[in-house]
This record gives C-alpha cells, structure tokens and sequence, in this order.
C-alpha cells in the first residue's frame, strides 16, 4: 500500500505536514514540485467566443 504525505522542504529540512505512519523501516520516494512557473489559467473556449460578441 502507498501512503502520501504533503511536505515541505526548505534549507535541507523536509517537514511533513501530518505524523508519518507507524512503520519500522520502508522505501520511501520523493518528489520535488517545480513551482517556478506561474500557473496558467485555462480558459474555456465558450468564454473566448463570447468575448469576442
């Protein structure tokens, strides 16, 4: 079973944002989420055509 945990990494700390679960040794993965980027908002296409009204 896999079990994911919110977190944050910051200057070599990663903090979980709840307990981990209770196991004596497991493997574990990481990922790190690229936030450089600003998101873009999709807009839907109707509202594109309306615009254009």
């Amino acid at each position: 079973m896999y079990t994911s945990i919110k977190g944050i990494y910051e200057n070599g700390l990663l903090t979980f944002s709840k307990p981990a679960p209770n196991i004596e040794k497991s493997e574990v993965l990481v990922t790190f989420l690229n936030e450089d980027k600003p998101k873009k908002k999709r807009v839907p296409r109707i509202l594109k055509r309306l615009g254009e009204l």
